[in-house]
């Protein structure tokens, strides 16, 4: 079972932890903000923030390719998608890709 937070909302998923993220994000979770394109990590289209506790309590965010992410990798981890930047009006980010 690999456990996550994927933006606001806590997943716990029997998806087999070799399943790249890209594709539990898109297929899956229904978060089609996050692209697929290259899927070799060159273009960033399927960029996430992945965030990891460190010991002092606080949570480090990375910027990853998550075509190139395996699920069981992310396990306790906080995942932000394009979709989980901004709860109201769409921010700058957003509305780039957007336009």
């Amino acid at each position: 079972m690999v456990c996550f937070v994927l933006n606001q909302q806590k997943i716990r998923t029997a998806e087999h932890p070799g399943t790249l993220l890209l594709d539990f994000i898109r297929e899956i979770a229904w978060l089609p903000g996050t692209k697929e394109a290259c899927r070799e990590g060159e273009c960033g289209a399927c960029t996430v923030l992945i965030g990891t506790r460190q010991t002092d309590g606080s949570v480090r965010y990375k910027s990853c390719a998550s075509c190139l992410v395996a699920l069981g990798d992310v396990h306790g981890c906080h995942v932000v998608t394009v979709e989980g930047l901004s709860h109201g009006a769409l921010t700058r980010v957003q509305q780039l890709l957007v336009d």
